[in-house]
Parts: structure tokens; sequence; C-alpha cells
């Protein structure tokens, strides 16, 4: 069996023969896409990985990796915002946000113009503010228009439920769910385990940037929530924002 895998921005090849299921004889050699993300200690993209940097195993058998690089496959990225109101005494964070956010898509299209992004905002419900696009000038427009909610919970499990089940839609395999997440409190209606069986199947990567008054939210991180299943990428997120599939 042959295998390609993809690392964010590196792609891996793997040979080995194939067993003889799904109609293949014994000995074909087959070609597969893996998508995997490389981070060092502080959590870095590695983006110079060669294919000797790489073990791969199936089904307990080790496949030989026979080359590696990045990939340029454009993403689809679902951004989701809490605009709940600051407690009373606090600076409502909305400039830095607006930068972070500003920041961030600039980045990716930079360098995968063709990405497209949809922004929600979430508090008291959560609303889509940008459908998927990839005009610089429509999500500028849209990140400036995300202003405080009068709400002071939210409702974030909601927003990813409907998040996900739009991103499925998109072509793989490159989905991304990136939440922007004040702390809030939860008041969703949906079951977590609802949530997390439709991120699961939505075959998206979730990531979490915390955010505080006076401090803009850093790039986003990936931090591992839960195991991937062998129809879907792994998903990242904290366990609020990306809850754990039933097994």
């Amino acid at each position: 069996m042959k295998f390609v895998a993809v690392v964010v921005g590196t792609a891996i090849v793997l040979s080995g023969a194939t067993q003889s299921t799904g109609g293949l004889s014994p000995g074909v050699q087959v070609e597969r896409g893996l998508l995997v993300t490389v981070l060092d200690k502080d959590n870095n993209p590695l983006r110079d990985l060669t294919a000797k940097d790489f073990l791969v195993y199936e089904d307990g058998v080790k496949r030989d990796v026979t080359g590696a690089e990045l990939t340029t496959a454009p993403m689809s990225i679902t951004i989701l915002v809490d605009t709940t109101k600051s407690a009373p005494g606090q600076i409502e964070p909305t400039r830095d946000i607006r930068t972070s956010l500003s920041t961030f898509v600039q980045t990716v299209q930079a360098a995968v113009p063709a990405t497209e992004v949809s922004i929600y905002e979430f508090a008291g419900a959560g609303v889509l503010l940008r459908s998927f696009t990839s005009k610089p000038e429509d999500l500028a427009k849209t990140i400036t228009r995300i202003v405080p909610n009068q709400r002071i919970n939210a409702v974030m499990l909601e927003t990813l439920l409907d998040a996900a089940k739009d991103i499925k839609k998109r072509p793989g395999p490159r989905r991304v769910i990136l939440t922007i997440d004040r702390g809030s409190g939860e008041s969703s209606r949906v079951h977590p385990q609802k949530v997390a069986d439709e991120v699961q199947m939505s075959g998206h990567r979730c990531g979490r940037s915390p955010s505080q008054a006076h401090q803009a939210p850093s790039p986003p991180t990936a931090t591992p929530c839960s195991t991937s299943s062998p129809k879907a990428p792994e998903a990242f997120g904290s366990p609020r924002s990306c809850p754990r599939p039933s097994r």
C-alpha cells in the first residue's frame, strides 16, 4: 500500500503491499492521502521535514515513507467569535479581537490565496456574519462589524454544531474551525455529545484562542483534545470547544 501524507504544510508518501481486501489483489500498490500537523515544543510548525523524519504504521505494519513535501491545498476556515459582554469595570477587547482576526486572515490568505473563510459570532445566539469567501475586502468589512453583545452567557456549543454542519459540505481535507473564546458561561441547550458527534463527522480541525481584555489573542495554536477516527482528521481544541466524541 502506498500513502501520501500531508503535514500541514508537508506531504509524505509511504509504500507497502496491500492484503487481499476491498477487491484488490495482494501486492497491489494503492495511494492514500494523510493530513498531519507537526509542531515543536513551542507549538511552532515544522516546515523542513523529510521522509526520514516520519514513521507510519497501519494495523501494526510499518510502511516505508518515500517522500515528503509542504502542501499548498487551500483551506476552509470557520471562525467563531465570542462577543459576550465583559464584566463591569473591564474594557471590551473589541479592537484587539478585530486586529488579531485581520492579521490571521491576511496571514493565511497570503500563504494560500484560495483559502475561504466564514465568520460566526456567538453570545445569546449564534449568528453567521459571513459565509465562506476568499475575498479579503468582504472579510475585512465583516471583521469591522464585530461589536460586544449585551449578553454575559454564550451558546458556543450550539454555534459549533451549526459550524460543523456547514463546514462538512466544504471540499476536504483541510477544514478548520477556530474559536475565540472569552471563557463565558455556556448556556447552550444542545447535548454536548450531539455536538461531539457532528464535529467528528465534519472532518475538521478545531482550535481555540483565549481572549482577555487588554490582550489581543495570540496567533491561534491547536492543542489535542480527542483522537482521530479513520474517517476524519484529528480534532483539536479545549474540552469546552471540542467535546470528546463517543467511541
